[in-house]
């Protein structure tokens, strides 16, 4: 055998030793797709949190422009909406007043009439609040004030709530009764603007 053959079977064999040396085995590979998957189930629900909640000017800014940036995948689930007053996060108070019709229309609508009774009692109904934003589950209690017919959750909403995700007057939010889980349905839609006076947030 000729010294140029010789020398070069030899590396041909030196290469493939070092190719199979650089092969990634099957738990690196298993590794790997795993963080892939990881990494775009988390940018799906980072888009999904992107959503934008639109408000009449923007919708009217948007019809002045000539287009459109809504997703219309699905209804807006968010039946009750409030910008937080100063009493709502009060810590002295511990009450999150809710909007009498949206909640009649969106809520004890819903109910039969033992829960509520049970919600115009004087005790309330204990109920549970999912925040969609952290994956928690909260217990409230869910109450009309009978002097002014008005309905609020109260019972450890400053800690579950105020205190937890740091609520201040001005910040929008979300709630829904989620018939399906027996639960109310909670998210920060909107934190209130540095910078601009607290009254111009109020409801």
């Amino acid at each position: 055998m000729s010294p140029i053959i010789k020398k070069r079977k030899i590396s041909e064999r030196e290469e493939g030793s070092h190719s199979q040396a650089f092969l990634p085995s099957k738990k690196t590979i298993d590794n790997y797709l795993m963080i892939k998957q990881e990494l775009e189930r988390k940018m799906i629900e980072d888009r999904i949190r992107s959503f934008r909640f639109y408000t009449p000017e923007d919708c009217r800014e948007e019809m002045d422009l000539g287009v459109s940036t809504k997703l219309n995948l699905f209804e807006d689930p968010w039946k009750i909406k409030k910008t937080l007053t100063s009493s709502d996060v009060n810590e002295h108070l511990c009450q999150l007043l809710l909007p009498t019709e949206a909640v009649q229309n969106h809520i004890t609508a819903e109910w039969g009439g033992e829960r509520v009774e049970q919600v115009e009692d004087m005790v309330g109904e204990r109920v549970v609040v999912w925040d969609y934003d952290t994956g928690s589950k909260h217990e409230l209690v869910f109450k009309t004030w009978r002097a002014s017919r008005s309905f609020v959750l109260v019972d450890n909403w400053v800690t579950w709530f105020v205190r937890r995700r740091e609520l201040r007057d001005g910040d929008e939010i979300g709630l829904f009764w989620d018939a399906s889980n027996s639960r109310f349905g909670f998210r920060v839609l909107a934190r209130r603007v540095a910078g601009v006076k607290e009254g111009m947030h109020r409801a």
